[in-house]
């Protein structure tokens, strides 16, 4: 009904069943209790009495109060009241009792003169909670049983526990002192260490200028000022849902009945879902005895939410709940008609339904419409898949009030249930806010959210309690705020977060090269400092970018300039509000996130969770300055940061069609066209673990009461209460209730599903014929069109073609052929070195002619698009240099300290800094594995030095051409061995060092490209050290440099400097203060090659792999070898090659994605 749409009293009157019209007929002044079972319009009952007394009897509007269960209920009921009302108030006519009790004590604070308490909420207190608690531990002076050691006591659980006894020693009105004699009393030692807690809790809150109250405690005070009367209470109080309210609302209105208010309570004990926090199922029918006054008991008849298929599984369900006093709501019955019984199986849209269906989709948009047509468009019936047999003609599946979903597994779980929903939306019109899924525990949320998103269902889920600081956006937005405040340590870390977030906008690529630039700057200047320095500096100064021509740097520096600006305005006193709005304005995130909306699917998911995240930091920042105007931003930022708890928060969220997701707790008032009772699993709903076993809060209660706690079955009372939220859940569908379960090796379904009404529910089988999502229909035409094309069937193909023409001019992604993969042109056919120039080139490094050789392909996509440097390869270079460096002293100064483990570790320390774990613990690993590196290069340099072998050059190079190809690097050490056995001269033996753990078979080195490439160059006389100048003029006079070790420059590591034009790899740079260098030829008698592994599985420190001095027959073949791999560099097309089973390297996806079809199936 719009607002402007005149209401017509008469006509919602009539709307009233017999047994309704006598609660709206009951007299002035007596209070009454009204039971009715789920559907029963207990909530339209209390709209009409409301409507009644205003309009009918005349109250005035503040004579008249609704309480409501939550916030949630109380809006959406205060604005059903104030359509029917139809005329001005001066309050809300529904609200919370929370809120009522917080007026009447703001009240009699202004009245009295006195300061008015600010409201503590949960998540402010849960945070005073853990400070005391953790002051304790360092205090070592708290008296806690063993049990409640400090690590449970600083669990987030034990704050609830504990934050819930707290609220119930409020409502019993229980001193501390009190609940410590009830503790020896009852043997709880908890109770007693409790209780002490409290009271030096208490003594915390006192010191605060203003008074801070929880919930329970502004509710308690209410009821003290009503008592003694400093404070009216409204002429009529109606309490919807009444079996939520606790022991603190009873009080409250026991009070405003002694105090003139007339009571009326609506409730169903059977759906209770707050007995955890302290509600009694029973209160609403002993409400007589909780006012001290007569009360009317009244019973709704007639069931109008839900046909009789549904209400017999509602009445079968409350009937095994345990009697919490009157019962006869029970046998109400439903008023609607019973739904025709379908023909047909339940296999999905593949079921043939009554005729009465139609077989034509409902055209909402092209969003949800199967086959893509425009509005208007008659609908085609589906074509059915070539692999598949023909069935009849194609009806739209029918909709049974029970269906039941056993899955083999979570995911299919998921699956069947996506696919359900979309069945009903598709076919049946139903808005998809008009379903909902209701999950046992918050836990499934997420992740069934993920999934439907990914069906393209469209959710909307429940975060009450989730803290903001743990939702994406809402983090991204503090965690900026911090860091530009200083209210956290600066570190690398967090800017690396704050960087590869939303607000930053980079990918870890696009850091990695941000932080070679800076780390290539840095050598240009002579310095040594490592990226994570150079990043911390140049994000606080945001000219620092400037230097840095890259579109990543320019990015940077916007975001550097963002918190410069929330620094500048923090300094001018701006608000925490202000300062998130700097935040923000700068980021463009609500034009992405807004865009992104509506493009479906999980990316429109994730844009509205995180819009939705963001409004609710802007909420909580906004009421946090209404509550105190003068408040630092900074202490704000850091009780988000310190928050384990969420805000209760009516912050705006997206109003777009979506599907519900939540827990039974959270869907109280509620009711919708189809209900999904989801992960129903044993173990799991009913779950039969024991709440309050830490400080047993429930059985205080009952100690409290007067119950004989011996004789009582908690179990048993637990079963009730799991089975009331079932039945909560189950009875919120209006015309389809969907039980899912997972039935498999790990998880059974729940008991609950063996009552009849639900064990003789149709189960559904199969997933549909027909895909009901855009992306699903388009991967299934296009596989159908590959296919018919394939197999010669050109009608079938052309069909297809057809749809998928259709689509693509709605402009749905995927279905026209100009994006599919592998159809497009090729951007060049142009060789990589054109061979036919004479004067070309084709360069060959020895280390990559294998990989070549095994896959072409392997080869081109680590070479030529390089992948991103490793932690691991900065740690191999690290070791390559104290190596280096060890093989830089001169024979005959050299000693055993210099070349132990512990002078290497010097060595590699110095460099150890510039890498970057992405945790602690792995970098404790890696320091492992290079410790075990370094004994084994520090025996290998141990034996060299006994055997006399003279280093001849570390780190040398060579160059040899081979037609047009030039094949050459670097080697790591070459040595001059002295003469063994019958050799009188001495050899020279190349050494390439190796750091991983892989070692080959003696047997594979006598065609060892690598070495086979060093023996090459140095017959070749190709093998050269690079001496400075001044050596290079002693050399001609002496002839004595070919002893003398020379190294060549330090390459920076997994920061290497970028092109800052082209932010691409280039080579390192040397700095500028070293001499200029001449290469000098290593020339003499070659003793082999060899590699050298320094990380061994055995008992030895290392291990060598030799190839032998290979022939001049044997040379000039590896010659031609390196002309075809040269050749084979330089062409225009890379084969992928696979032969090594799961161990090809191919079976990677970073190769395997180069190798699908170019139409995929």
């Amino acid at each position: 009904m719009s607002e402007s749409e005149p209401l017509d009293q008469d006509r919602l009157s009539a709307s009233l069943d017999n047994s309704q019209r006598a609660v709206r007929d009951l007299r002035d002044g007596a209070h009454a209790a009204v039971h009715g079972a789920p559907g029963s319009g207990k909530t339209h009952t209390l709209t009409e009495v409301v409507a009644d007394r205003i309009i009918t009897r005349g109250y005035p509007t503040d004579d008249v109060v609704v309480l409501a269960a939550d916030r949630r209920s109380a809006t959406a009921l205060r604005d059903t009241l104030a359509l029917r009302i139809d005329r001005p108030t001066r309050g809300p006519l529904a609200r919370t009792l929370g809120s009522m009790a917080f007026s009447f004590v703001t009240a009699a604070a202004v009245a009295d003169g006195v300061t008015v308490p600010r409201l503590l909420t949960g998540a402010d207190q849960d945070t005073i909670l853990a400070d005391l608690l953790a002051g304790e531990v360092e205090d070592e002076g708290a008296a806690w049983p063993e049990s409640l050691g400090p690590d449970v006591r600083a669990l987030g659980g034990f704050r609830t526990e504990l934050r819930e006894l707290m609220m119930r020693l409020v409502e019993t009105r229980t001193r501390p002192a009190e609940l410590a004699r009830l503790g020896h009393q009852h043997e709880r030692p908890e109770w007693v260490a409790a209780a002490a807690f409290i009271a030096r809790y208490e003594h915390v809150m006192d010191q605060y200028s203003q008074p801070r109250l929880d919930a329970a405690e502004v509710i308690a005070e209410a009821t003290t000022l009503l008592r003694e009367g400093r404070v009216s209470a409204p002429r009529l109080i109606i309490v919807d849902d009444f079996q939520e309210q606790g022991p603190g609302t009873l009080g409250f209105l026991a009070a405003a009945a002694a105090a003139g208010s007339t009571i009326l309570a609506f409730g169903d004990p059977d759906v209770a879902s707050a007995t955890f926090r302290g509600s009694d199922p029973a209160a609403l029918s002993g409400l007589n005895l909780i006012l001290g006054a007569p009360v009317e008991t009244f019973t709704l008849t007639q069931v109008h939410r839900h046909g009789p298929e549904l209400r017999a599984v509602i009445t079968e369900l409350s009937d095994r709940v345990g009697a919490a006093g009157r019962v006869e709501h029970r046998r109400a019955a439903s008023v609607l008609p019973a739904q025709p019984a379908p023909a047909a199986d339940t296999s999905g849209d593949d079921a043939t339904p009554s005729t009465e269906q139609s077989a034509t989709p409902p055209a909402d948009s092209a969003a949800d419409n199967p086959v893509g047509q425009a509005s208007g468009v008659a609908a085609q019936a589906p074509v059915h898949p070539a692999d598949e047999p023909q069935r009849g003609p194609w009806k739209v599946p029918p909709t049974l009030p029970v269906v039941r979903i056993r899955a083999t597994s979570p995911a299919a779980e998921q699956q069947a249930i996506a696919r359900m929903l979309r069945e009903r939306h598709v076919y049946h019109g139903v808005p998809w806010s008009q379903m909902a899924i209701v999950v046992r525990s918050s836990a499934s949320i997420p992740v069934l959210a993920r999934a439907l998103a990914m069906a393209d269902v469209p959710t909307s889920a429940e975060t009450a309690g989730e803290a903001l600081r743990d939702r994406y956006a809402a983090r991204a937005l503090i965690l900026a705020l911090a860091v530009a405040l200083e209210r956290i340590p600066v570190t690398a870390a967090r800017y690396t977060e704050l960087l590869l977030g939303p607000l930053g906008g980079f990918d870890g690529i696009g850091l990695r090269r941000l932080r070679r630039a800076l780390r290539h700057e840095e050598l240009l200047g002579g310095g040594h400092r490592g990226s994570d320095e150079l990043l911390i500096e140049a994000l606080a100064a945001p000219g620092r970018f400037a230097t840095l021509d890259t579109p990543g740097a320019r990015r940077a520096m916007r975001f550097a300039e963002t918190l410069a600006q929330v620094r500048a305005g923090y300094a001018a006193g701006n608000s925490a509000e202000e300062l998130a709005w700097i935040v923000w304005d700068r980021s463009g995130l609500e034009k992405t996130w807004t865009t992104q909306l509506g493009q479906g699917g999980l990316l429109a998911e994730e844009a509205n969770t995180n819009l939705d995240a963001a409004v609710a930091l802007f909420t909580a920042a906004k009421r946090a300055a209404e509550r105190d105007p003068d408040a630092d931003a900074g202490i704000f930022i850091d009780s988000l940061l310190e928050a384990d708890l969420g805000e209760d928060s009516l912050a705006p969220r997206a109003r777009g069609e979506a599907v519900w997701i939540g827990t039974p707790s959270a869907v109280v008032g509620r009711e919708f066209d189809v209900v999904v009772a989801a992960r129903v699993q044993a173990g799991a709903w009913p779950n039969l673990q024991l709440r309050g076993a830490l400080l047993y809060p429930q059985l205080f209660s009952q100690v409290v009461a007067g119950l004989p706690t011996t004789l009582l079955d908690a179990r048993a009372e637990l079963l009730s209460d799991e089975l009331r939220l079932f039945v909560l859940a189950c009875s919120r569908a209006r015309t389809q209730l969907v039980v899912s379960t997972t039935d498999g090796d790990d998880e059974q379904p729940s008991p609950f599903l063996r009552f009849p009404t639900l064990d003789g529910a149709p189960v559904r089988t199969g997933t549909g014929e027909y895909p009901l999502t855009l992306r699903g229909m388009v991967g299934a035409l296009r596989r159908r069109l590959v296919r018919a094309h394939e197999a010669g069937r050109p009608e079938e193909a052309a069909e297809a073609a057809s749809l998928l023409a259709r689509l693509s001019d709605e402009g749905i992604a995927g279905a026209s052929p100009d994006s599919w993969y592998g159809l497009a042109e090729p951007s060049t056919t142009d060789p990589l070195v054109d061979l036919k120039d004479p004067d070309a080139r084709v360069r060959v490094s020895p280390s990559r002619m294998e990989a070549f050789e095994k896959s072409p392909l392997n080869w081109f996509i680590e070479d030529v698009a390089r992948p991103p440097s490793t932690v691991a390869a900065g740690i191999g270079t690290i070791i390559h240099e104290a190596f280096e460096r060890a093989g830089m002293i001169p024979a005959d100064q050299i000693t055993a300290a210099d070349i132990a483990p512990e002078r290497l570790w010097e060595h590699v320390s110095e460099r150890w800094g510039e890498l970057r774990f992405e945790a602690p613990w792995l970098a404790q690993r890696e320091r492992a594995g290079v410790d075990e590196a370094l004994v084994g290069v520090a025996a290998y340099l141990s034996d060299a030095l006994r055997a006399g072998n003279v280093v001849l050059s570390t780190e040398g190079g060579f160059r040899l051409e081979v037609g047009q190809i030039i094949i050459g690097g670097s080697i790591d050490r070459i040595e001059r061995r002295p003469a063994t056995g019958e050799d009188t001269e001495p050899v020279i033996v190349i050494i390439d060092l190796k750091t991983g753990r892989s070692i080959p078979t003696q047997k594979s080195m006598l065609t060892h490209a690598q070495l086979s490439a060093y023996q090459l160059a140095l017959t070749r006389g190709a093998v050269y050290t690079e001496v400075p100048d001044e050596a290079a003029a002693a050399e001609a006079s002496t002839g004595a440099a070919a002893d003398a070790p020379v190294a060549a420059h330090v390459a920076p590591l997994a920061d290497s400097p970028v092109d800052a034009s082209t932010e691409a790899p280039v080579a390192p740079v040397a700095a500028p203060a070293e001499p200029a260098v001449r290469r000098h030829p290593i020339t003499g008698r070659s003793g082999g090659a060899m590699l050298l592994y320094v990380r061994t599985p055995t008992v030895k420190a290392y291990a060598e792999r030799v190839q032998e001095v290979q022939t001049e027959e044997e040379l000039a073949a590896f010659e031609e070898r390196v002309e075809t791999v040269g050749t084979g560099m330089a062409a225009a097309t890379f084969v992928g090659v696979f032969g090594e089973g799961e161990h090809d390297p191919l079976t990677r996806l970073t190769y395997r994605i180069h190798l699908i079809a170019a139409v995929s199936e």
